[in-house]
């Protein structure tokens, strides 16, 4: 029984394993960008702390939503649509607020 994949195999899983990876940064690197904006900005301009307030508000109201529809926008409707999907982000919901 031969246990390692031939070549054509390897390089086709690498290949997949790097697509995926791209992906998932792909998702989670805006996220992280909004906060480390936002880290810089308070560094920078050394706003007093009732101003952080304020960005804080912006990024929660506009910024965020702003983010999660353009990631919605690109997702095709058959994944939307998928019960696990839909009752995962229920549950999530519920348990949050």
């Amino acid at each position: 029984m031969n246990l390692r994949p031939d070549r054509a195999d390897a390089s086709s899983y690498q290949l997949l394993r790097a697509s995926r990876m791209a992906e998932i940064t792909g998702l989670v690197l805006p996220f992280f960008g909004l906060i480390l904006l936002g880290y810089i900005a308070a560094r920078i301009t050394r706003q007093p702390r009732e101003a952080m307030g304020w960005l804080n508000t912006f990024i929660i109201y506009v910024s965020l939503p702003a983010l999660f529809f353009k990631l919605l926008s690109r997702t095709p409707i058959e994944q939307l649509a998928r019960w696990d999907y839909v009752l995962t982000s229920m549950v999530v919901t519920y348990t949050v607020f």
